[in-house]
C-alpha cells in the first residue's frame, strides 16, 4: 500500500518534490502525521494552522479535488498534490 505526494512551494524545500508514502494512509491526517515522521515537526507547521486544522495557504488535492478536511479520504495508489495556494516576489 502506498500513495505517492508531488509536493510544490516552501513545503517542498523540507521533503523534496515527490513523497512515496508506505503503509496505511487513509486520511489526510494519517498522510501528514507519516510525513511529518519522516521529514520533521516542520511539515505540520507548514501545512496545519494552529487550530490543527489544514491551512487556507495550501492546497492538497487528488485526482484534481481539493481535499477540505484533515478526515478526507485517501486510498491505495492516490497521487497528491501539495502546493502552495500564495507566491511572493
Amino acid at each position: 500500500m502506498a500513495v505517492t505526494v508531488k509536493v510544490f512551494g516552501l513545503l517542498r524545500g523540507i521533503t523534496g518534490p515527490t513523497v512515496v508514502v508506505e503503509g496505511p494512509v487513509e486520511t489526510v491526517a494519517d498522510l501528514i502525521d507519516r510525513m511529518s515522521s519522516r521529514h520533521g515537526a516542520k511539515v505540520k507547521e507548514e501545512l496545519l494552522d494552529e487550530q490543527g486544522n489544514l491551512d487556507w495557504a495550501y492546497l492538497v488535492s487528488v485526482e484534481g479535488q481539493r481535499l477540505n478536511s484533515l478526515s478526507a479520504r485517501i486510498k491505495d495508489g492516490d497521487e497528491i498534490v501539495i502546493t502552495s495556494m500564495l507566491a511572493g516576489g
